[in-house]
C-alpha cells in the first residue's frame, strides 16, 4: 500500500510545472561545486532512499520537502534540513538505519524536458544536472533548531498548520559523500568540506 501511495505522489510531482523559479542562473560546468549547491538552493523537494526496516537490505523510496540553511553550530553553508513525522515510514527505516541518500534533479525546476522536446535535454540525459547527496539523517542540535525551523517554515508554510501529535522531527543530512552529473563523461565527487565551504561571491 504505502509503495502505490508514494509512487503516486512521486510520479505527480515529477509531472507538475515546476513550483519554483530558478535562483541564478545555471553554473558552469566546470564549476561543479557551484552546481552542486545551486541545485540544493533552489529545489525544495527531493527523494530520499532508506533502507527499509521491514525488508532487510531493500531499498525503500519517499518523498521529503527540504530547505537548507548556514547551521549556526558549524558554519556549515548549503545544509539540507527536514520537518519530518516518527510515524513516516522512511523515519522508521532511520530509526533502524540513518545512512541515506537524497536524489534532487534539475528537471525539477522546468529546465529539462519532460514533454519529449528536443530544444531542451531529457532529465535523463547527462546535461540534465543530477545530484545524489550521501550521509546520515540526523536529529538537528538545540543550536541549529530555530534556524533549521524558520526556514523549513519560511520555504514550505503549510507545515505550520500540520497536526500536532504526530512526533515532529527537525533534522539534517550530515553529509558524506556528493555526487553531481552535469555533462558528459562521468560523475563528479564533491568533497563536503568544499561544498560547505563555497560561497555565491566566489
Amino acid at each position: 500500500m504505502r509503495v502505490a501511495t508514494i509512487l503516486a505522489a512521486s510520479c505527480a510531482m515529477l509531472a507538475a510545472p515546476a513550483a519554483l523559479a530558478a535562483v541564478g542562473p545555471k553554473p558552469p560546468i566546470d564549476d561543479k561545486v557551484a552546481t552542486a549547491r545551486w541545485i540544493v538552493a533552489n529545489t525544495r523537494w527531493a527523494f530520499i532512499a532508506t533502507i527499509a526496516h521491514d525488508r532487510p537490505g531493500s531499498p525503500f523510496n519517499n518523498v521529503i520537502s527540504t530547505a537548507n540553511i548556514t547551521m549556526p553550530s558549524t558554519g556549515h553553508q548549503g545544509v539540507p534540513v527536514f520537518y519530518t513525522s516518527a510515524m513516516d515510514a522512511s523515519s522508521k527505516d532511520i530509526a533502524v538505519n540513518n545512512n541515506v541518500s537524497l536524489g534532487l534533479s534539475e528537471a525539477q525546476l522546468g529546465l529539462c524536458g519532460e514533454d519529449g522536446s528536443d530544444d531542451v535535454p531529457d532529465p535523463e540525459s547527462p546535461l540534465c544536472a543530477r545530484l545524489v547527496l550521501s550521509g546520515r539523517f540526523m536529529n538537528v542540535s538545540s543550536t541549529d533548531r530555530d534556524a533549521a525551523v524558520t526556514q523549513l517554515f519560511t520555504e514550505h508554510p503549510e507545515m505550520k498548520s500540520w497536526p500536532t501529535g504526530h512526533d515532529w522531527l527537525v533534522s539534517y543530512l550530515q553529509l558524506d559523500q556528493i555526487w553531481l552529473i552535469d555533462t558528459f563523461g562521468g560523475a563528479s565527487i564533491v568533497p563536503p568540506e568544499v561544498y560547505w565551504a563555497w560561497n555565491p561571491s566566489h
